[in-house]
């Protein structure tokens, strides 16, 4: 059926692709000789058509692309993109960057705007006058409420264009108190160590503190540079009195066994569990996680069965961006505010698709529970993994109140090669953020509650998550809980019932970690609470906040037609751009290849009506022989 508010060009020649295998199968069927696509190439989903017509190519069936409407913008003003970190620290200067779509204004003054919707006194106002169809506009705003953020980038309506309502989009920007605090851990002080390193010290609003097992000392300090140990107190409560105590998040390296023993990840496995804070494992070539064999190091590992990636010779002696593997996310991937290097999905996945590649990496299985954030992408050359359920190259998992995130490469440093800080600091960089807001997530001594996405879409699904301390498991057991939906305008009248009611239940394999699903919200600004069968358990405050934009259409960001994609789309798969005037050519294009098929079939011969005719005349024949020759 079709939907004027959007366009999916994947989902189209997806279905001509089962068309196609489905009549490839079946003998009786005129087998598909094309697909013939008539659209204007605007593709407003997150999912690649190309990769749609890529599978089609494989097939031997071309795609026939007919543009309709002219690839000239009508005289329109929109907000095409907003790209902006999605947390923040309070005070921080946050760069909001809005791509506007200014078709048939050229040299003409445009208004931008961008204000909170809480304070829309703060109005920053840039005027700018286009060379081209678009034109980038960054904005640099403090942020000094702390808090949820909604910003409003604006253009300012024009009388000329043909229409206003795509002038106005929102952010939702969460502003954390505080620094984020990180420990970082590794055997020595190698190339990823020292970029880590580099990237978060660099950034204001980061506070690192190092540790590294093995470093040089030629004692001409009084110390090492780094410090060398993790100490693990003895005694009660050892991380409140270790320096885990105030880190928000830890990032550990290739050390050995040796360095980071049982009672080290027993700390460990309780700042991540207890504390609610964020560790993230990098692979390495040595030790981690090879000959780590402890029992609370494997409760926190999101993945096993791993397998080596390694690219030598010339597989890993290519251009950057061609040798070895490059990372392709996964969708929760692309949803994950951390990896997103850029707010449009597409561009984003076209600027991981651009990374440098790494010929160095460790895949395996996710274990129960746990999230494939990204893959390896092999760019178009045979996979090294055929079993596509162990290709988890970034996974996450939450244990107990806190989060796991394992990163199996070690050379994030080559993101910076001709690009700089851009890619590889802004990484790092919301990876302290994303840590430092989890920890800041609502909750108490039992329990936490969160929301994959709080700034959604209208339709769009919502995931919510409980995760509970290991003390409470026994009490948990026999639980029932639900998350209940308010609007923020009813939260404070107790008789208010709420607009949706979901319930939680425990992940396969993980007891302590529950998740639901909510849907069908109408706009608005919401808070998600808590409520649980047992009243022992104390849930109050325990709320978390949604906003849910109204529905927009992806089809009023560009009104031109696309020409260029589509006839990216039918030369990948051999077929050709017919413009419009020359559809007449359509049915010369279609010609069919020839086929032959061959059919064999048993039966008796004797019960064929010509073969009884055939015996008939030879008997007959004989017969009058004999008689010509005077036999008897």
């Amino acid at each position: 059926s079709l939907d004027p508010d959007r366009t999916n060009l994947a989902a189209a020649l997806a279905t001509g692709l089962a068309t196609g295998l489905a009549t490839g199968s079946n003998t009786n069927d005129s087998p598909l000789i094309g697909i013939v696509l008539l659209s204007d190439g605007r593709h407003t989903e997150s999912d690649d058509p190309l990769e749609a017509a890529k599978r089609l190519a494989g097939q031997s069936i071309p795609v026939y692309s007919v543009p309709i409407g002219s690839d000239r913008l009508p005289r329109d003003l929109a907000i095409a993109t907003l790209d902006a970190p999605r947390t923040v620290f309070g005070n921080d200067t946050l760069r909001l960057t809005a791509t506007i779509r200014t078709g048939g204004f050229r040299n003409r003054p445009v208004a931008v705007s961008m204000f909170p919707v809480d304070t829309p006194g703060k109005t920053l106002v840039q005027t700018i006058i286009p060379t081209g169809d678009s034109h980038e506009v960054t904005f640099e705003w403090t942020a000094s409420q702390l808090g949820r953020q909604r910003l409003v980038v604006r253009v300012e309506p024009h009388p000329d264009e043909i229409r206003d309502d795509n002038n106005q989009k929102e952010l939702l920007v969460n502003v954390v108190d505080d620094v984020a605090r990180v420990l970082l851990i590794d055997g020595e002080a190698r190339w990823e160590f020292r970029f880590i390193d580099n990237a978060l010290t660099r950034d204001e609003r980061v506070e690192v503190e190092q540790i590294v097992f093995d470093q040089p000392f030629l004692r001409i300090r009084n110390q090492p540079f780094f410090g060398s140990q993790l100490e693990v107190p003895d005694g009660a409560n050892p991380l409140e009195r270790s320096v885990l105590a105030d880190a928000d998040l830890v990032i550990v390296g290739d050390a050995s066994p040796d360095s980071l023993d049982q009672r080290a990840w027993s700390l460990l496995e309780s700042f991540v569990s207890d504390a609610g804070g964020t560790l993230v494992l990098v692979a390495g070539k040595r030790d981690l996680p090879t000959t780590h064999r402890f029992d609370a190091f494997k409760n926190l590992m999101p993945v096993d069965q791993l397998v080596t990636l390694e690219f030598q010779n010339d597989e890993g002696r290519r251009t950057p961006t061609q040798r070895g593997f490059g990372i392709a996310l996964s969708p929760e991937g692309e949803r994950e505010p951390m990896l997103q290097f850029h707010l449009d999905p597409i561009e984003n996945r076209r600027i991981w698709d651009r990374l440098p590649g790494h010929t160095w990496g460790l895949v395996g299985r996710p274990r129960p529970g746990s999230t494939v954030l990204a893959r390896p992408s092999f760019r178009s050359r045979p996979t090294r993994i055929p079993d596509s359920r162990q290709q988890a190259l970034f996974v996450h998992h939450y244990h107990g109140l806190g989060q796991v995130l394992w990163l199996g490469l070690d050379s994030t440093w080559r993101w910076r090669h001709r690009r700089g800080d851009t890619y590889h600091h802004r990484f790092w960089g919301q990876v302290a953020r994303w840590a430092a807001h989890n920890k800041a997530v609502s909750g108490n001594a039992s329990v936490r509650l969160g929301v994959e996405t709080a700034d959604v879409t209208a339709g769009e699904s919502i995931a919510i998550h409980a995760r509970w301390r290991r003390d409470v498991l026994k009490q948990i057991a026999t639980l029932t809980a639900v998350a209940e939906f308010y609007k923020n305008d009813t939260v404070q009248n107790p008789n208010s019932p709420p607009t949706a009611v979901v319930p939680l239940s425990a992940v396969d394999g993980r007891p302590l970690l529950w998740q639901g699903h909510s849907s069908g919200l109408p706009e608005g600004d919401y808070q998600v609470r808590l409520k649980v069968s047992d009243n022992t358990i104390d849930t109050s405050g325990v709320n978390a906040d949604v906003f849910v934009h109204p529905p927009t259409s992806g089809e009023l960001n560009n009104l031109a037609a696309d020409h260029n994609r589509l006839e990216e789309l039918a030369t990948t798969t051999g077929g050709q751009l017919v413009p419009l005037d020359k559809l007449d050519t359509i049915a010369g294009l279609l010609q069919g290849t020839t086929q032959t098929r061959q059919q064999t079939a048993n039966f008796p011969i004797w019960n064929h009506w010509l073969v009884l005719v055939g015996f008939l005349g030879l008997m007959t024949a004989e017969w009058v022989l004999r008689k010509i020759h005077g036999l008897p």
